[in-house]
Protein backbone atom coordinates (compact mmCIF):
# COMPACT_ATOMS: atom_id res chain seq x y z
CA UNK A 1 0.00 0.00 0.00
CA UNK A 2 1.37 3.63 -1.17
CA UNK A 3 1.14 6.24 1.79
CA UNK A 4 0.35 9.41 0.40
CA UNK A 5 1.58 13.05 1.45
CA UNK A 6 3.52 15.78 0.08
CA UNK A 7 6.78 16.36 -2.05
CA UNK A 8 9.12 18.65 -1.07
CA UNK A 9 8.49 20.83 -4.09
CA UNK A 10 4.90 20.66 -3.17
CA UNK A 11 5.16 21.70 0.74
CA UNK A 12 7.97 24.71 -1.40
CA UNK A 13 5.58 25.85 -3.18
CA UNK A 14 2.41 26.02 -0.57
CA UNK A 15 4.87 27.79 1.64
CA UNK A 16 5.66 30.38 -0.99
CA UNK A 17 2.30 30.87 -1.93
CA UNK A 18 1.17 31.52 1.75
CA UNK A 19 4.11 34.20 2.22
CA UNK A 20 3.33 36.20 -0.98
CA UNK A 21 -0.26 36.07 0.57
CA UNK A 22 0.43 37.41 4.26
CA UNK A 23 2.97 40.32 2.72
CA UNK A 24 0.37 41.71 0.72
CA UNK A 25 -2.16 41.72 3.45
CA UNK A 26 0.01 43.26 5.88
CA UNK A 27 1.10 45.62 3.22
CA UNK A 28 -2.33 46.39 2.30
CA UNK A 29 -3.09 46.72 6.05
CA UNK A 30 0.06 49.23 6.44
CA UNK A 31 -1.51 51.18 3.76
CA UNK A 32 -4.75 51.16 5.12
CA UNK A 33 -3.57 52.29 8.54
CA UNK A 34 -1.38 55.13 7.10
CA UNK A 35 -4.86 56.26 5.13
CA UNK A 36 -7.30 56.31 8.77
CA UNK A 37 -4.95 58.21 10.37
CA UNK A 38 -3.96 60.79 7.76
CA UNK A 39 -7.72 61.55 7.64
CA UNK A 40 -7.85 61.10 11.35
CA UNK A 41 -5.63 64.22 11.96
CA UNK A 42 -7.42 66.25 8.61
CA UNK A 43 -10.69 66.17 10.36
CA UNK A 44 -8.64 66.86 13.68
CA UNK A 45 -6.87 70.07 11.82
CA UNK A 46 -10.64 71.29 10.87
CA UNK A 47 -12.47 70.67 14.31
CA UNK A 48 -9.42 72.53 15.52
CA UNK A 49 -10.26 75.39 12.71
CA UNK A 50 -13.77 75.30 13.79
CA UNK A 51 -12.83 75.68 17.29
CA UNK A 52 -11.04 79.19 16.18
CA UNK A 53 -14.13 79.90 14.65
CA UNK A 54 -16.65 79.40 17.06
CA UNK A 55 -14.60 81.19 19.71
CA UNK A 56 -14.25 83.96 17.67
CA UNK A 57 -18.01 84.34 16.71
CA UNK A 58 -19.17 83.82 20.56
CA UNK A 59 -19.16 85.22 23.54
CA UNK A 60 -15.66 83.76 24.70
CA UNK A 61 -14.48 86.28 27.16
CA UNK A 62 -10.76 86.73 26.34
CA UNK A 63 -9.61 88.67 29.25
CA UNK A 64 -8.12 91.02 27.66
CA UNK A 65 -8.59 93.85 25.94
CA UNK A 66 -7.51 96.14 22.89
CA UNK A 67 -4.84 98.08 24.47
CA UNK A 68 -3.60 95.59 26.63
CA UNK A 69 -2.44 93.36 23.59
CA UNK A 70 -1.02 90.04 25.05
CA UNK A 71 -1.40 90.89 28.68
CA UNK A 72 -4.24 88.67 30.33
CA UNK A 73 -5.15 90.40 33.02
CA UNK A 74 -9.38 89.96 34.12
CA UNK A 75 -8.96 92.82 36.72
CA UNK A 76 -7.88 95.80 34.39
CA UNK A 77 -10.59 94.96 31.57
CA UNK A 78 -12.62 98.10 32.20
CA UNK A 79 -15.10 98.30 28.85
CA UNK A 80 -17.36 94.40 28.76
CA UNK A 81 -17.41 94.73 25.24
CA UNK A 82 -13.16 94.56 24.48
CA UNK A 83 -13.68 91.31 26.39
CA UNK A 84 -15.54 89.98 23.55
CA UNK A 85 -14.10 91.54 20.37
CA UNK A 86 -11.05 89.60 20.07
CA UNK A 87 -10.57 87.09 17.16
CA UNK A 88 -9.42 84.28 17.29
CA UNK A 89 -7.23 81.55 14.81
CA UNK A 90 -5.18 79.22 13.59
CA UNK A 91 -1.12 79.93 12.90
CA UNK A 92 0.59 77.50 9.76
CA UNK A 93 4.34 77.95 9.64
CA UNK A 94 6.50 75.86 7.04
CA UNK A 95 9.37 75.95 9.23
CA UNK A 96 7.34 73.78 11.45
CA UNK A 97 5.84 71.58 9.37
CA UNK A 98 4.22 69.06 12.31
CA UNK A 99 2.18 71.38 13.85
CA UNK A 100 0.21 74.53 14.26
CA UNK A 101 -0.82 76.95 16.66
CA UNK A 102 -4.61 78.08 18.05
CA UNK A 103 -4.09 81.72 19.21
CA UNK A 104 -6.23 84.67 20.56
CA UNK A 105 -5.24 87.74 17.92
CA UNK A 106 -4.74 90.52 20.78
CA UNK A 107 -4.62 93.33 18.21
CA UNK A 108 -7.03 91.90 15.57
CA UNK A 109 -4.54 92.84 12.94
CA UNK A 110 -5.45 88.91 11.35
CA UNK A 111 -1.56 87.91 11.86
CA UNK A 112 0.44 85.58 14.85
CA UNK A 113 2.64 87.76 15.85
CA UNK A 114 5.13 85.80 19.04
CA UNK A 115 4.82 88.26 21.98
CA UNK A 116 1.96 89.89 21.01
CA UNK A 117 -0.58 87.68 20.61
CA UNK A 118 -1.57 84.65 22.99
CA UNK A 119 -0.61 81.59 22.14
CA UNK A 120 -3.90 79.27 23.41
CA UNK A 121 -2.32 75.64 22.29
CA UNK A 122 0.31 74.16 20.36
CA UNK A 123 -0.71 71.26 18.03
CA UNK A 124 2.00 68.46 17.08
CA UNK A 125 1.57 65.37 14.77
CA UNK A 126 5.59 65.14 14.58
CA UNK A 127 5.07 61.49 16.53
CA UNK A 128 2.75 59.96 14.06
CA UNK A 129 4.66 60.72 11.02
CA UNK A 130 2.36 63.05 9.59
CA UNK A 131 3.23 66.41 8.22
CA UNK A 132 2.10 69.97 6.15
CA UNK A 133 3.42 69.14 2.54
CA UNK A 134 2.26 72.79 1.45
CA UNK A 135 0.20 75.96 2.38
CA UNK A 136 -1.50 77.51 -0.47
CA UNK A 137 -4.35 80.54 -0.82
CA UNK A 138 -6.66 81.09 -3.56
CA UNK A 139 -7.32 84.14 -4.81
CA UNK A 140 -8.30 86.28 -8.00
CA UNK A 141 -4.79 86.01 -9.53
CA UNK A 142 -5.06 81.64 -9.32
CA UNK A 143 -3.45 79.45 -6.58
CA UNK A 144 -0.25 80.59 -4.70
CA UNK A 145 1.64 78.78 -2.02
CA UNK A 146 2.74 80.54 0.94
CA UNK A 147 5.02 80.04 3.24
CA UNK A 148 2.83 81.57 6.42
CA UNK A 149 -0.77 80.97 6.75
CA UNK A 150 -2.77 82.48 9.24
CA UNK A 151 -7.25 81.93 9.27
CA UNK A 152 -8.93 84.05 11.71
CA UNK A 153 -12.19 84.48 12.94
CA UNK A 154 -14.06 87.91 15.24
CA UNK A 155 -17.77 88.48 15.98
CA UNK A 156 -19.82 88.57 14.69
CA UNK A 157 -18.90 87.42 11.05
CA UNK A 158 -18.76 83.86 10.43
CA UNK A 159 -16.35 84.44 7.63
CA UNK A 160 -13.30 83.58 7.39
CA UNK A 161 -10.26 85.89 7.45
CA UNK A 162 -6.77 84.47 5.46
CA UNK A 163 -3.35 85.90 5.45
CA UNK A 164 -0.96 84.75 3.34
CA UNK A 165 2.59 85.48 4.45
CA UNK A 166 1.09 88.36 6.22
CA UNK A 167 -0.02 90.22 3.67
CA UNK A 168 -3.20 92.12 5.81
CA UNK A 169 -2.59 94.93 4.06
CA UNK A 170 -4.12 93.76 0.23
CA UNK A 171 -7.24 95.14 -1.01
CA UNK A 172 -8.74 91.48 -2.13
CA UNK A 173 -8.23 88.92 0.57
CA UNK A 174 -8.37 85.40 -0.56
CA UNK A 175 -11.64 83.44 -1.38
CA UNK A 176 -10.27 80.05 0.02
CA UNK A 177 -7.12 78.91 1.23
CA UNK A 178 -5.86 74.67 1.27
CA UNK A 179 -3.99 72.99 3.91
CA UNK A 180 -2.03 70.13 2.36
CA UNK A 181 -1.15 67.21 5.27
CA UNK A 182 1.26 64.74 3.67
CA UNK A 183 2.52 61.09 4.85
CA UNK A 184 6.09 60.96 6.32
CA UNK A 185 7.11 59.27 2.56
CA UNK A 186 4.70 62.00 0.52
CA UNK A 187 2.53 58.80 -0.53
CA UNK A 188 -0.41 59.97 0.60
CA UNK A 189 -2.03 62.90 1.22
CA UNK A 190 -5.72 64.66 2.31
CA UNK A 191 -6.35 68.49 2.37
CA UNK A 192 -8.46 70.62 4.41
CA UNK A 193 -9.98 73.30 2.72
CA UNK A 194 -11.23 76.45 4.22
CA UNK A 195 -13.38 79.12 2.06
CA UNK A 196 -13.38 83.24 2.52
CA UNK A 197 -17.35 82.36 3.59
CA UNK A 198 -16.10 80.20 6.83
CA UNK A 199 -16.75 76.65 5.34
CA UNK A 200 -14.31 73.83 6.30
CA UNK A 201 -13.82 70.88 4.36
CA UNK A 202 -11.23 67.43 3.82
CA UNK A 203 -11.01 66.38 0.81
Amino acid sequence: MKKKGFTLVELMVTITIMMIMTSVVLFNYSRFNETSLLSQFAYDLSLSIRQAQVYGIASRESGINNSQSGKIDVSTVDSVSNKFQQAYGVHFDMRNPEGFILFLDADNDGVFVDGTDVELQSYSFKQRGIKIGSLSVVGSDGEREVNTLDITFIRPDPEARITGDGDIDTDELPSRTIIKLESSDGRLSKSVVVELSGQISVQ
